[in-house]
C-alpha cells in the first residue's frame, strides 16, 4: 500500500508521449537549417566570380552540417547517461526478482518434458522394432523360398509351391499388419521366379531324356555294328583268301572255310546270305583256278611267250602299284576323323544317318576310314557324301555291289575282255536291284535288316 501511494506521488513519465522536438537542444534547429539553405542557394559556375560565390555557399553548408554532427554526439551521450543506462539497470533489478522462480519452474518443466520425450522415443523404438521384426521375417521367408527354388530338382519342382514359411510354420500375411502387402508382392515375385525355374528344369530334363534315348540307340547300334563287323570281317577275310587262293590250296581252303561258325543272333540270315555268296565265290574261283591250271599246263611249253607275257604283266602291275600308291597317299592325307560335338539334336540325327550309311558301307567291305581295299577294287568314299540323297546313295551301292560281285577274272591272255554275265550273275544282279528298290521305296535307306521282309513279299 505504501509503495503504491509513493509511486502516485511521483511524476510519471510516459514514453509513448515522448517527442524528440521537446528536447531543448533540438528546438529551432530545423528552422535554422532551412534558413541556411535559403541563404546559400545552388550556383552554376560560369566564371571566377561565380566560382568564389559557390565556394562560399558550400563552406556555409559544410559548417552547418558539421556543427550538427558534433551536437548530435553530445546530446546522444547525455541521453544515454541520464536515461538509457539508469533504465537498463532498473530493468535488470526487476528481472532478478522473478528469474530464480522462472529457472526453478523451468527445471520442473524440463524434467517433465524429458520424461515425455523418453516415453515418445521408447514408443518410436518399439514401433521401429515391430516394423523391423516384420521386415526381417519377410526377408527370412523370401530367403527360405529363394534357397528352395535354387536347389530344386526336376522331380521336386513338380510339387514345390511358394509358401510363407516362418520357423517351419506356414503363416498368414495378415500377421504382418501393414506389411502384409509387401509379403504378398514378394511371394508373387517368388512365384514368377519359381515358374521360370520350373521351365528351365523341364527343358533340362527333356534334354537329359533325349540324351539317354540317343545313348541307348548308340549302344544298340554298337551291338548291331559289332555283329555286322564280324559278318563283314568274315566275308572280307574269305573274299581275300579266295582271291589269293592257288590251285594247290583249294582243298585246305575249303576245309578251313567249312569249319568256321559265327554266332550272329538276329543277323543269322545275313550271315547265311554272306556264306552263300562266299560259297558261290569259292566255286567260281575253283572253276577259274582249275581252268588256269589247265592253261598253265598247256602253255608251259611256250616259255618264251610266257616270259613276254610276264614282262608285260609286270609292267601293268607296276602301273597299278603306282596308281594304288597315289590313291593310298591321297587316302592318308584325307583321313581326319571329325570329332563332332553333338550339341544339338539335329546334328545328332545327321550323325545317326551317317552311321546308318556307314553300316551299309561296312557291310559291303569298307573299313572304318570308308575305304574299300579289295584286290580288284579300291574305293575311298567321301565322308561329305554320307548325307547325299537316298537316290544317289542307292545308285552308288547298286553299282558298287555289282563291281564287288563281278571281279575281273585274271587270265594268262595278253588281251583280256570281260566275259558277258552268265545266267547266275544276271539273276544276282536283278535280285540285288529289286532289293535296293524295295528298301528305298519302303524305308528310305538300304540295309540287310529288311531282307526277310523283302523275301516274304
Amino acid at each position: 500500500m505504501s509503495v503504491t501511494k509513493e509511486i502516485k506521488k511521483e511524476e510519471v513519465f510516459n514514453l509513448d508521449l515522448f517527442r524528440v522536438e521537446s528536447i531543448k537542444e533540438i528546438q529551432g534547429k530545423k528552422e535554422l537549417q532551412l534558413q541556411i539553405v535559403k541563404d546559400n542557394p545552388y550556383i552554376v559556375i560560369t566564371g571566377n566570380e561565380t566560382f568564389t560565390e559557390a565556394k562560399k555557399n558550400r563552406t556555409n553548408l559544410v559548417t552547418a552540417r558539421t556543427s550538427l554532427v558534433k551536437e548530435k554526439a553530445s546530446v546522444i551521450k547525455k541521453i544515454k547517461e541520464v536515461i538509457t543506462i539508469p533504465v537498463g539497470q532498473t530493468y535488470d533489478h526487476l528481472i532478478e526478482i522473478t528469474k530464480p522462480h522462472e529457472e526453478k519452474q523451468q527445471l520442473e518443466v524440463d524434467r517433465w518434458e524429458n520424461i515425455k520425450e523418453a516415453e515418445r522415443k521408447e514408443k518410436l523404438r518399439k514401433e521401429q522394432e515391430r516394423k523391423d521384426k516384420h521386415l526381417s521375417n519377410i526377408r527370412s521367408i523370401v530367403s527360405f523360398n529363394t534357397e528352395k527354388i535354387k536347389n530344386l530338382t526336376y522331380e521336386s519342382s513338380l510339387t514345390f509351391e511358394v509358401k510363407a514359411i516362418l520357423d517351419d510354420i506356414e503363416v498368414s500375411y495378415e500377421i504382418f499388419e501393414e506389411f502384409g502387402t509387401t509379403l504378398l508382392s514378394e511371394l508373387e515375385a517368388l512365384k514368377f521366379t519359381l515358374s521360370t525355374r520350373k521351365d528351365t528344369l523341364k527343358e533340362q530334363e527333356e534334354i537329359r531324356l533325349e540324351k539317354l534315348k540317343l545313348a541307348k540307340e548308340r549302344l544298340e547300334q554298337n551291338r548291331i555294328q559289332k555283329i555286322k563287323d564280324s559278318i563283314t570281317e568274315f566275308y572280307t577275310t574269305w573274299t581275300v583268301a579266295f582271291s589269293k587262293m592257288t590251285f594247290a590250296q583249294i582243298a585246305d581252303t575249303k576245309e578251313n572255310f567249312l569249319a568256321v561258325a559265327i554266332h550272329c543272333e538276329e543277323f543269322q540270315p545275313e550271315f547265311a546270305e554272306k556264306r552263300a555268296l562266299l560259297v558261290k565265290d569259292f566255286e567260281a574261283r575253283e572253276v577259274v583256278l582249275k581252268e588256269q591250271e589247265k592253261q598253265r599246263l598247256d602253255l608251259e611249253k611256250q616259255k618264251e611267250q610266257q616270259a613276254k607275257i610276264a614282262a608285260k604283266n609286270k609292267l601293268a602291275q607296276d602301273k597299278i602299284d603306282a596308281g594304288n600308291k597315289a590313291k593310298q597317299d591321297k587316302l592318308d592325307a584325307s583321313q581326319a576323323i571329325l570329332d563332332t560335338q553333338k550339341k544339338e539334336l539335329k546334328i545328332e540325327k545327321d550323325n545317326l544317318l551317317k552311321e546308318q550309311r556307314i553300316l551299309v558301307l561296312k557291310e559291303i567291305g569298307f573299313d572304318d576310314d570308308l575305304a574299300l581295299d579289295l584286290p580288284h577294287l579300291k574305293i575311298i568314299f567321301p565322308e561329305e557324301d554320307l548325307l547325299t540323297t537316298d537316290e544317289e546313295f542307292k545308285d552308288f551301292i547298286l553299282d558298287l555291289r555289282y563291281k564287288i560281285l563281278n571281279p575281273p577274272t585274271p587270265t594268262m591272255e595278253v588281251d583280256y575282255e570281260e566275259p558277258a554275265l552268265n545266267e547266275t550273275q544276271e539273276e544276282s544282279k536283278l535280285f540285288l536291284e529289286s532289293f535296293c528298290d524295295f528298301c528305298i521305296n519302303n524305308h528310305g535307306t538300304i540295309s540287310k535288316e529288311y531282307i526277310v521282309e523283302f523275301l516274304k513279299q
